[in-house]
């Protein structure tokens, strides 16, 4: 899974129309919980995207800044997984079987799914044992709710962002890259 700091790299050297046509998807920003184990997330086995690197030297030299922490941020591209077993939905949960799994005991192996494109996304609680909200408002279980750019919601207590690809990558260039 690709972190903030790897988009962070693309968005700099592309123009808005450029990231859409390399990345039409819609996407899932995720701060991440500390783990339990060990307090941290740690950047032992992290890779390294290529444009990262150009980025940390830009910084270094000066000629580009970044704003906030990016390290503590997942990124998450809503794409379907060839294998998934849910062909209808991009089901997100604790279980690799997920098109997103992500790996927090407040989340349940199904928890939830997004079904549609924007503008027509909706967000649906998949009978998950600590709920959804979205925006701040509690789902019902299997009750499809719409999801919009820039809605916020959570699975249990890990909080997520969806953007489509242009408001990802205006959210990237206008609150990241100074």
């Amino acid at each position: 899974m690709p972190r903030l700091f790897e988009y962070v790299a693309i968005v700099r050297t592309k123009t808005r129309d450029a990231f859409i046509a390399a990345h039409p998807n819609a996407f899932l920003l995720h701060r991440h919980l500390e783990t339990p184990d060990t307090g941290d997330r740690g950047f032992k086995t992290a890779t390294v995207a290529a444009g990262v690197s150009d980025l940390m030297r830009a910084i270094t030299a000066g000629e580009a800044k970044i704003k906030g922490d990016v390290s503590s941020y997942d990124v998450y591209p809503v794409l379907k997984k060839p294998d998934s077993p849910y062909p209808s939905r991009f089901s997100i949960g604790r279980t690799r079987t997920n098109d997103v799994a992500v790996n927090e005991k407040s989340i349940s192996k199904l928890h939830a799914y997004i079904q549609g494109e924007p503008p027509g996304a909706t967000l649906t609680d998949a009978n998950s044992r600590n709920g959804v909200t979205l925006n701040g408002a509690t789902l019902q279980p299997g009750v499809a709710a719409p999801l919009a750019p820039g809605d916020s919601f959570g699975l249990g207590s890990a909080p997520f962002v969806y953007y489509d690809a242009g408001a990802f990558y205006d959210f990237v260039k206008s609150t990241i890259l100074k």
